[in-house]
Order: C-alpha cells, then sequence, then structure tokens
C-alpha cells in the first residue's frame, strides 16, 4: 500500500503511538497480525504499518478477537492504493464501521455512509476514523522530529 522502503518507526516508538508494550507489538508480529520490514533484529514500521498497529489496539481495546482483526487487516488491504495514499497524505478520510457483535464490518471514504451504516446496525457500532490515526501518527513524527 505505502512504498515499503519508507522505512519509519521502530517498536518503541510504535509502541508509545498505539499505547500498548513493546512486547504486544512482538506478539502481534509473532502472530503475523502487523509484520514490520526486520533489519537485523529490529522491526522498522512504516507509516501504514504504524496505522495498523493503532486500529488493532483500537479493536483489541473493544473486545475485538484477534480472529476478527485480522479480517478487518485483510479487509483493508484490499483498499486501492491510490486510496491510501490520499488518505496518508490527509486528502481522504477512511471510516471502519464495525456491528456490536464484530461480525460485519465496512470501509467507506464518506462520512454521511459512514454514518448511515451506524443508524442502520442493530445495535452499537464501534467506528474508526482513519484521519484520527493519522493526525496521531504525525504527531508522534513531529514530537521525534522537535526531539532530535
Amino acid at each position: 500500500m505505502i512504498n515499503s522502503l519508507e522505512r519509519e518507526f521502530c517498536s518503541e516508538e510504535i509502541a508509545r503511538m498505539a499505547r500498548v508494550t513493546p512486547r504486544q507489538i512482538q506478539w502481534w508480529d509473532e502472530k503475523r497480525i502487523v509484520r514490520p520490514l526486520l533489519i537485523g533484529h529490529r522491526r522498522v514500521y512504516t507509516a501504514q504499518d504504524a496505522i495498523e498497529v493503532m486500529m488493532v489496539a483500537k479493536l483489541r481495546d473493544k473486545g475485538v478477537s484477534l480472529q476478527r482483526i485480522r479480517r478487518v487487516l485483510y479487509g483493508l488491504k484490499r483498499v486501492s492504493k491510490g486510496e491510501v495514499s490520499e488518505i496518508m497524505s490527509g486528502r481522504s478520510d477512511l471510516y471502519l464501521v464495525i456491528d456490536d457483535q464484530c461480525r460485519k464490518f465496512n470501509f467507506t471514504t464518506n462520512k454521511d455512509r459512514a454514518l448511515e451504516m451506524v443508524i442502520e446496525s442493530a445495535g452499537p457500532a464501534l467506528v474508526i476514523h482513519f484521519q484520527e490515526l493519522v493526525r496521531q501518527m504525525n504527531a508522534a513524527k513531529l514530537r521525534r522530529s522537535v526531539a532530535a
């Protein structure tokens, strides 16, 4: 989705962004949830990896099983490369809407459609707005560059 040579974050930075432990990130790698580049013994994450890890952390916080998270990640990988580039650059939105049973999910780039999906759901729904994840990632990059 994003150029795999775009190396951006180490495990500790990703863990801080996602508000999980570095060990949790390592475990997700071992379980093939999010697969970073390996350079020697270091895990190196692209911007897209960072977004995926933050999404996984939010879903786990809401009690979504790893099996269902894998399905959501597979769905995310089916979003076109052009759309992902637009989302990562801030020129487009992406919303993930999951029903309260975590059985059905949909991605949409339309805020009104995301709201319709929430209204149409039989019960509560979880919505993840990817622009918020991109903002968190960019804030972390800014903090890193200021600290350097």
